[in-house]
Order: structure tokens, then sequence, then C-alpha cells
């Protein structure tokens, strides 16, 4: 359609609008409507530490370590992601491979840098009223009283935050399926099994009541120290 008008082909149809790809338009489009998101998540945010007084900052050298790190993995995607498309239009398609699985590799640290933040955070008492209390693991009062006295610090950080790592883990899943095609499809379902069987009992606890099964060794016995001997939460369907 809009291709072969701008390559002067004859066609049938009418010229493109704005005199490009079609595929470019829609990406455009994309990109514009993901800054929308993104742009109302941070006004949000942003509205809410300027209008509220004693907005807390009680991230500290380690978070601001964690994000430093996480910001150079998607500085390196983007790095990556060019070479990708350089090599694509080169027709060098192991480059293009090769790249791709470099973009998600970032992507991927990026993720685990990111649940590993939450998780610290919600172990230190930063936690919204629908999270679950981590065993064995005592709050401090810095992060507690955040939750308590700024209760829209904790929503709107899980949020913003929250809505980040779903996108790079939407990326991460295109970017496998562009790059292996079917080969993705067992890698996907091992790396979604991996990160069900890793998930702490007490998040699988959100997914449903609370169900006593006892298995004396293995991988599901998760010991005294967090549920009880033998114990560990599923979900019912």
């Amino acid at each position: 359609m809009a291709d072969s008008a701008v390559h002067d082909i004859p066609s049938d149809y009418e010229p493109s609008l704005f005199g490009t790809y079609s595929k470019k338009i829609g990406m455009w489009l994309f990109l514009l409507s993901d800054s929308l998101t993104f742009g109302a998540l941070l006004y949000a945010y942003s509205y809410g530490r300027i209008s509220t007084a004693g907005w807390p900052t009680p991230f500290h050298s380690e978070s601001i370590l964690n994000a430093t790190v996480m910001t150079a993995f998607l500085l390196t995607s983007s790095l990556t992601m060019v070479l990708a498309v350089r090599a694509s239009v080169d027709r060098n398609a192991k480059a293009q491979t090769l790249w791709l699985l470099a973009t998600m590799a970032c992507g991927i640290g990026f993720i685990v840098l990111h649940g590993r933040e939450w998780s610290n955070l919600i172990s230190k008492g930063l936690s919204l009223p629908m999270f679950p209390a981590v065993p064995g693991h005592e709050a401090e009062a810095e992060f507690v009283n955040v939750s308590k006295t700024v209760p829209q610090f904790a929503s709107t950080f899980f949020t913003l935050t929250g809505m980040h790592m779903l996108h790079v883990t939407l990326g991460v899943i295109y970017l496998g399926v562009v790059a292996l095609r079917r080969k993705f499809i067992p890698i996907l379902l091992a790396l979604w099994l991996a990160a069900w069987l890793l998930t702490p009992a007490y998040v699988l606890a959100l997914c449903g009541p609370r169900v006593d099964v006892h298995f004396p060794v293995g991988l599901f016995d998760v010991g005294k120290d967090s549920l009880g001997a033998g114990e560990i939460w599923i979900p019912l369907s």
C-alpha cells in the first residue's frame, strides 16, 4: 500500500499521507501512545510529590547504585537494538540475531535487578495493604512509617515502576519471538516455570487462600524459618 507509493511502484492505492512506510507510522503511533502512558504516570507522581508535605525519600546508596546499573542496562539495550536494526538492513541474519539476544540480555538484567529492588524494599516494610508480610524479615521503622504516613508514595512508586517492568518484560518476549521464532516458545515456558517456582510462597498467597501442603523433602519444602515445617501457600483455581 503505502510502501509501493513511496518507492514509485505502480499501485491502485492512494499514496501515504506522510510519505513514508506504513510500518514506520505504526511505530511512531506506538511510541506516541507509550509516551502518553508514562507521561501520565510521571505527572501523577510529580503532582503527588509537589502537593504533599513531607514527601519521603527512603532510597539510600544501595538503591541508587541498583538504579544506576538498571539505567546502564537500558542505555546499552538501546545501542544493541540499533546494531540489530543495522544488521537487518545489511541482511546479516546471524549478527541480527546476536544483537537481538544481547538486547534481551540487557532487558532480563533490568527485570532481575528491578525484582531484587522490589523484594528488598517490601522486606523492609515499604508495601501496599494488599502485600502480605514477609516471613523472617523485620521491617524497618523508616519504611513502615512511609507506608503509614504517606500511603500515596508506595502506590505511585509501585504503579510507575511496575508498569515500567511490565513494559520491559513484554519487550523481551517480543524480541525473543522475533529473534528465535518458534524456538523461543519452550524457552519462554521454561522461564515462566522457573519464575513460578522461585517466587516466594508468601507472594503466591496473593493469588488465593492458604492451603497447607506437606512435602517431606524437595523443591517445595520451604522450611521452618518461613511459613512453617513443610508448609507452602498455593493458589486455588
